[in-house]
């Protein structure tokens, strides 16, 4: 009976069940007979290989989840995000859309897209509903300033880039 007692130690992770931890804006979980945490989305994509016995509304708390696929399509769908989380992953697509080259992170065109796409986020989610937040209608005027700004540049420098990036995200002329 003290041997059994040593395998199931909670010391050892291999024995772990329940939340593990975040890997960035990741939750993790432990699973019995599994050496590392795993996250959801492996879990219930079936990337890894389960014990037989593995029930996730038993092992992790989560009721009803495998029977109720809205509940793991909501879990892997943008809704439960923070408004932070769904800017980063925003900014990350137009950054990528708008580079110059593969490696491409500052060039002016980006830089517009960039401050173009915050503006429109503090537009729609934050001035719309706090109309009298003073301190963040300055904070977007710099931003709308320092587009300007660099627009002015890139019409000064290369013209054409600043027409091609001006159409494409429709922005009025600076002059």
């Amino acid at each position: 009976a003290k041997e059994e007692s040593k395998d199931l130690s909670p010391d050892d992770p291999a024995n772990w069940t329940g939340f593990a931890g975040m890997r960035g804006e990741e939750r993790l979980y432990w699973v019995k007979d599994i050496g590392e945490p795993v996250s959801m989305e492996e879990i219930l994509s079936g990337e890894i290989e389960l014990p037989e016995d593995f029930r996730v509304e038993t092992h992790l708390g989560i009721p009803n989840l495998v029977e109720r696929p809205d509940l793991v399509d909501r879990y892997l769908s943008d809704s439960g995000k923070a408004r932070s989380e769904l800017m980063k992953e925003r900014l990350e697509k137009v950054r990528k859309e708008n580079a110059r080259t593969k490696r491409d992170t500052g060039s002016p065109e980006i830089q517009i897209a960039l401050w173009t796409e915050k503006i429109k986020m503090m537009t729609e989610n934050h001035i719309n509903e706090h109309s009298k937040d003073k301190h963040s209608k300055r904070g977007l005027y710099t931003w709308i300033s320092r587009r300007r700004r660099m627009m002015k540049y890139l019409y000064r420098k290369d013209y054409e880039r600043y027409v091609k990036i001006k159409e494409k995200l429709g922005l009025r002329d600076v002059h």
